[in-house]
């Protein structure tokens, strides 16, 4: 796994004792492309939103979104509940969370997951038949990206969503709007702390921290220069953090992502991903909500990361 080639065992979680030997198919991505099309498949659902489900084949019959474990340098962090939301109510709609990754000098470890992320959006376009967008970052980072408001719309129950704090919101604004756009979840955060996973501050990653993501993977189709295209969209949901800069020796010189300069074999390798289990008749999580993988400080207990 491409976890365990961070150096020092850095890429294992806390009580992570899980292996390539005993993951089931459905929780290990394909190496190779032409192997993407019988482990995921795609819902084009209603609008302009596309769901990615791991392939019924090998998910028993069940709803199995496809959640992604991705582990990664960070290289810019943007977390905030409102993200880069400009304030106003005509932003809403485009205002994102972001979260950047690189491999620093860690290629071993990140170029798979870079492998992989490029093939399950390819996936994703070529089974929806859509054409791409067109990326102007760096080819060598991975990029999360989450929409910060929900629109409400004819079914919304009211007061569904989270109830931003002063700190979050301090001007109110995001409030004002709360009846045509609403804040449906924050990103989790957590951190290691006495041999336990504890909640955490999203602000409390830094450029250089080594973290572990859960990644939900969206597609969604808009209108663009030379007509409609489609953006594959990696979600962030659970942001972990695995080892701080100073642990990994991270120089603001590496930071920036690296070259690829050579070909890597990458048949033995495969990312770990994370599942929630999703029934077609409830349409809710079961019990294994990934979102809620830490303990409480004080020692509530709560589900533990897979």
């Amino acid at each position: 796994l491409a976890r365990d080639l961070w150096p020092g065992g850095s890429g294992r979680l806390v009580n992570d004792s899980e292996d390539i030997q005993n993951l089931p198919a459905r929780r290990v991505v394909p190496a190779a492309l032409e192997d993407m099309f019988s482990w995921l498949c795609v819902d084009s659902g209603c609008g302009s939103s596309a769901n990615v489900w791991i392939h019924p084949d090998i998910a028993d019959g069940r709803r199995v979104p496809v959640v992604l474990r991705l582990q990664g340098i960070v290289r810019q962090s943007l977390l905030t509940a409102l993200g880069d939301w400009d304030g106003q109510r005509e932003g809403a709609p485009k205002a994102m969370q972001r979260l950047t990754l690189t491999g620093s000098c860690y290629t071993d470890a990140f170029l798979p997951q870079l492998r992989a992320v490029d093939h399950i959006k390819t996936a994703v376009l070529q089974l929806m038949g859509r054409r791409g967008v067109q990326y102007n970052g760096d080819p060598n980072c991975i990029y999360l990206k989450r929409r910060v408001f929900t629109k409400v719309g004819p079914c919304t129950e009211p007061g569904l969503g989270v109830s931003l704090t002063p700190g979050e919101d301090p001007a109110g604004r995001a409030g004002r709007i709360r009846h045509m756009w609403y804040v449906e979840k924050r990103v989790q955060a957590s951190v290691p702390q006495a041999g336990k996973l504890v909640r955490a501050n999203p602000l409390t990653f830094q450029p250089g921290d080594l973290v572990d993501v859960a990644a939900s993977v969206q597609a969604v189709t808009m209108q663009a220069r030379g007509g409609r295209r489609t953006e594959v969209f990696l979600v962030p949901l659970h942001v972990v953090l695995l080892k701080r800069a100073s642990e990994m020796e991270v120089s603001g010189a590496i930071l920036s992502c690296f070259a690829i300069t050579k070909a890597h074999s990458l048949q033995k390798l495969a990312a770990m991903m994370y599942t929630t289990v999703k029934t077609a008749d409830q349409g809710q999580a079961e019990d294994l909500e990934f979102e809620t993988g830490f303990e409480s400080a004080e020692g509530n207990n709560t589900m533990q990361i897979e």
